[in-house]
Parts: C-alpha cells; sequence; structure tokens
C-alpha cells in the first residue's frame, strides 16, 4: 500500500497492541466458560511437547529482546505423545507469558522440559518480583491477582485456566515463590502424564 509514515507506524502498532489484548482476553474468556460449564473436552491427539515450547518461545522474541531478558533452555527430547496439543499450548503459553510480564529488564529466565518416571515436567523460573507469601494461597483462584501486580496489566484469569487444564489433563501445577533479599523469582511446575504415541514409540530420556 505504500511507505508508512512514522506517525502511521506508531498507530498502527498501538491498534496491533490493542488487537493482540482484544484476542488474549476472548480467548481466555472463552476458555473460562467452557472450563466453568464443563464443556471443555479433551481431543487427544500426536503431540510433540518440544515444538510447542520451542515456538512459543519463538512467538516471544520480540518481547524478550525488547526486555533484555535471557532465556535459557534447559529442554531434553521428549518427543511425541498423545496429549491435546491445543490445551498444553494453553498452559505453556500462559506460564511463559507471565514469566515475560513480570520479569525486569535485564533479567533471566529459565525453562525446562524434561521426562521424570512417567511423568512430563515442564517448569519456568524468572527472577521477576515474586509473590507475596500471604497471597499465594490464592493465586490459582479465578480473578485473583497480587497486590504487586497493579502497574502490570492483567485478569486474573491465567492462572485458574493453567491449574483447570491441567488437572484435565490428568496432571497437576504448582509453585515456589520468594518476595525477599535474593530469593525473589517464582518457579512454575507443571506435571502431566506421559501417554507414548504407540503408533510411533520413541526412546525415553533420562
Amino acid at each position: 500500500t505504500g511507505k508508512t509514515s512514522p506517525a502511521q507506524k506508531k498507530y498502527l502498532n498501538e491498534i496491533y497492541k490493542s488487537h493482540t489484548a482484544m484476542v488474549d482476553l476472548v480467548n481466555k474468556l472463552l476458555s473460562v466458560s467452557r472450563i466453568d460449564l464443563g464443556t471443555l473436552m479433551v481431543d487427544s491427539k500426536v503431540t510433540n511437547m518440544n515444538d510447542i515450547v520451542r515456538d512459543i518461545i519463538s512467538e516471544n522474541k520480540k518481547k524478550i529482546s525488547l526486555n533484555k531478558i535471557l532465556i535459557r533452555e534447559h529442554i531434553g527430547q521428549v518427543g511425541e505423545c498423545l496429549s491435546d496439543p491445543t490445551l498444553v499450548r494453553i498452559i505453556f503459553q500462559n506460564l511463559i507469558a507471565n514469566a515475560i510480564k513480570y520479569t525486569p529488564q535485564g533479567g533471566k529466565i529459565d525453562i525446562s522440559l524434561s521426562l521424570k518416571w512417567k511423568n512430563i515436567l515442564f517448569k519456568i523460573t524468572d527472577n521477576g518480583r515474586g509473590i507475596p507469601e500471604e497471597q499465594q494461597k490464592d493465586i490459582f483462584h479465578k480473578f485473583f491477582r497480587a497486590n504487586n501486580t497493579k502497574d502490570v496489566n492483567g485478569t486474573g484469569l491465567g492462572l485458574y485456566i493453567v491449574r483447570s487444564i491441567a488437572e484435565k489433563l490428568w496432571g497437576k501445577v504448582w509453585f515456589e515463590s520468594g518476595t525477599r533479599g535474593t530469593k525473589k523469582g517464582t518457579t512454575f511446575s507443571v506435571q502431566l502424564p506421559f501417554m507414548p504415541n504407540k503408533q510411533n514409540p520413541i526412546k525415553k530420556s533420562s
């Protein structure tokens, strides 16, 4: 359509950010609605956990670069299994996006994916502000936001969705967080059952 001026680029960027935020909100509300109505269904198919994690990291490269965040990947060869790739992506996307959102400029995030016994273990650690100890019991509640996150945009739905979907996939999610001294930051862990793709079995990593 021709060359765009700096002012047009600025307005287009603002429109894009608003559009992205609206799409994210609508998707979260739809997920919450399905969870609350009990209509969220699991569609098990061949799922590559490694590809999902790396795709999400790639999709967030711009935010990572703008905030000068160091991403350290510790991704083992989990390979193919049977799960619901759409639901798994929602879990990983929410946790990775949260880590980026709450990590300060120049901070670091560790992301790991591995096989532990008969389970897939996904862990993400940031060195952000942490979750106040007295509010940690409420962190998975719908619409809850800790009082140290008021300056950051959010809906309070992401972690509610993460826990609900993890349980729907016969898994679980938990976290450890500190808010004082050198212990600032949060680690979220997700455990999902490893169900091999028997049509294309893989060699399990240790």
